[in-house]
């Protein structure tokens, strides 16, 4: 199981052309595998699903199938169900920026209560088999941010952790 924190901070930011009081949850894990594997995987659709698999369960509604890879520049929409079968709405993910050399990436979403969750995920190697992971989700969801925010942590914290198992072959 790989070594994961968090920590959460207070934010503002624009939200349909208002300011307003959001939450930023940084997540910093170490995955083991060399930062091009670990890159590779991370592009794959198919690795929020089964890193996310026992808490949430992900359906394709546009495009359908999901493509392989992330597109950039392309809205993609799911169904989410918690823990595999309650429904929770629909959500919609963008990548408006996607950097292989740099391994950054920064997407745009929202679904259900959540007005916004931006998220900006980098990887650097730390040695020759392992690879740190930033990942930072800026969350806005009004009266329920607070919650969304201990959600997110928890389900950070349990994709991260089985992030090796994609290395593996799910």
């Amino acid at each position: 199981m790989p070594d994961i924190q968090t920590e959460i901070t207070p934010i503002t930011a624009q939200v349909d052309g208002n300011t307003v009081n959001a939450k930023r949850l940084t997540v910093v894990s170490v995955i083991p595998g060399t930062l091009e594997e670990v890159w590779r995987l991370f592009q794959r659709v198919d690795t929020m699903t089964n890193a996310a698999r026992g808490m949430m369960g992900f359906k394709a509604v546009s495009p359908a199938p999901h493509p392989e890879l992330w597109p950039v520049g392309q809205e993609v929409v799911m169904k989410t169900y918690l823990l595999q079968v309650l429904p929770m709405g629909e959500h919609r993910i963008e990548f408006v920026e996607w950097d292989d050399e740099r391994h950054l990436a920064r997407t745009q979403e929202r679904g259900g209560a959540t007005q916004m969750w931006n998220h900006t995920i980098r990887m650097t190697a730390i040695g020759p088999t392992e690879t740190r992971v930033v990942d930072q989700i800026d969350i806005y969801a009004g009266r329920m941010t607070g919650l969304i925010v201990w959600f997110a942590r928890r389900f950070y914290k349990h994709r991260r952790g089985r992030w090796h198992l994609g290395l593996e072959g799910w």
